[in-house]
């Protein structure tokens, strides 16, 4: 849980920043790489996954659909 609270803070505060993040996990599913991967951290055991953090351009929004289209609120109570 705490991890999780972590990644959080640092992907809210990323993106309060202007960046964006990816997340990298192949490259930890081949030996070699995770290896490379612990050499470059010098941290013991293997990472699970790879954050990339960057500058990329604003995309269009997706359209969205209204809320009424795919949630039932259920039977209404008389007034």
């Amino acid at each position: 849980m705490v991890a999780g609270l972590a990644l959080e803070r640092v992907l809210l505060t990323a993106t309060r920043d202007g960046l964006t993040a990816s997340f990298l996990n192949q490259p930890l599913e081949h030996d070699d790489l995770r290896r490379a991967v612990q050499r470059a951290t010098g941290k013991e055991g293997f990472a699970h996954m790879i954050i990339r953090f960057g500058h990329s351009p604003v995309a269009a929004a997706t359209p969205r659909r209204p809320v009424s289209e795919f949630v039932d609120p259920g039977p209404q109570k008389p007034q």
